[in-house]
């Protein structure tokens, strides 16, 4: 399972630098699960590529059947 995350993060990297290098970007966003971040971020820095990591800080699973239907790709809250 983890060979095929840890490619993942490779492909994900490699596209987006790809992308902008192409469209000579001086911006963009990649929105990932948090597992791909240390190597996404390192592959981007050495690149020479700043970039900066959002992370929601949960202070309580109310509501958490909203977080569920999310990951599990439902489309409505309603």
């Amino acid at each position: 399972f983890y060979q095929l995350v840890l490619e993942r993060d490779r492909v994900m990297g490699a596209n987006v630098l790809k992308r902008l290098w192409k469209d000579k970007a001086s911006v963009a966003v990649l929105i990932t699960g948090g597992f791909h971040t240390k190597a996404i971020s390192e592959m981007l820095n050495r690149e020479g590529i700043s970039s900066v990591v959002v992370t929601p800080e949960f202070s309580s699973w109310s509501g958490r059947e909203n977080y569920l239907r999310a990951l599990k790709k439902v489309r409505s809250f309603a």
